[in-house]
């Protein structure tokens, strides 16, 4: 009988080249076309007793971290990514109570002609501020938004109090 770590390595090496064939182009009525894939893997030594409804709820969290990494990658579960996915939520929640208590705001940056001097344009930077006075950097909040659909409404926010404030 195979052991866990050799049928693993069969079923990453499968995983890859699946993902490896997908890259290379079809072409379809003229067209070009490339498909892309994001694969998650799971696995349970049986003694865990993991239900399979269990197992591919694990494989799904896996396939989402393939995702965030880049796509077109071959990722397995971790414990972590159970972690992070509910620090990802919380955030979410989070930013749609900031979005209605109005936490956020536009800090704006001067774009200036190089040889004039003179300012051209303004660029808007949207900057978080929590009710308790601690910041949350976009670099934390601007993924999570682009994943969960909020960044549209945000942006319109910001587009809206920007313009406001300009006049």
């Amino acid at each position: 009988s195979m052991d866990g770590p050799v049928v693993g390595t069969i079923v990453e090496g499968i995983s890859r080249g699946f993902i490896d064939h997908l890259k290379k182009p079809v072409n379809i009525e003229h067209r070009r076309i490339v498909i892309g894939a994001s694969v998650g893997l799971s696995s349970s030594k049986g003694e865990d007793r993991l239900s399979s409804s269990e197992l591919l709820r694990r494989s799904d969290v896996a396939m989402y971290a393939s995702k965030r990494a880049g796509k077109m990658r071959c990722t397995w579960y971790s414990p972590e990514f159970d972690r992070n996915r509910e620090a990802w939520q919380q955030l979410d929640e989070d930013m749609r109570e900031a979005l209605a208590n109005e936490e956020f705001y536009p800090l704006y940056q001067p774009l200036v002609d190089a040889q004039t001097g003179r300012i051209v344009a303004v660029e808007a930077l949207l900057r978080w501020e929590r009710k308790n006075g601690k910041p949350v950097g976009p670099h934390e909040f601007i993924p999570v938004a682009e994943e969960s659909g909020l960044i549209n409404p945000i942006g319109l926010w910001v587009l809206r109090k920007s313009c406001t404030e300009a006049l």
